[in-house]
């Protein structure tokens, strides 16, 4: 199975996010280590993306645990998003 579509990486996902009004962008300097974990428990529903941590680094987080959010990722919608995955992850795409 071939497909036509454009691959997508992480920073289209991002743009995607964004323009959905999904992601919340965290540009305070944030220790990952003491709390990072509690804002992604606060926000169950947004993405965020912690764009000021140590090392330059940054980091999307909560996105891979929406289905929403997913379902951007994938170009569907959140019904049908777990069966493309699985759809998908039994077969091997080629190149």
């Amino acid at each position: 199975m071939t497909s036509n579509a454009p691959r997508k990486d992480m920073r289209s996902w991002i743009e995607t996010l964004d323009a959905a009004g999904e992601l919340i962008h965290i540009d305070k300097p944030v220790d990952p280590l003491t709390q990072m974990g509690s804002l992604l428990y606060q926000s169950r529903e947004k993405a965020l993306l912690f764009e000021n941590l140590p090392h330059g680094w940054r980091s999307l987080g909560q996105a891979p645990a929406n289905v929403r959010h997913a379902a951007l990722a994938f170009g569907t919608t959140p019904d049908k998003v777990v069966p493309l995955v699985a759809d998908r992850m039994g077969k091997r795409p080629r190149w």
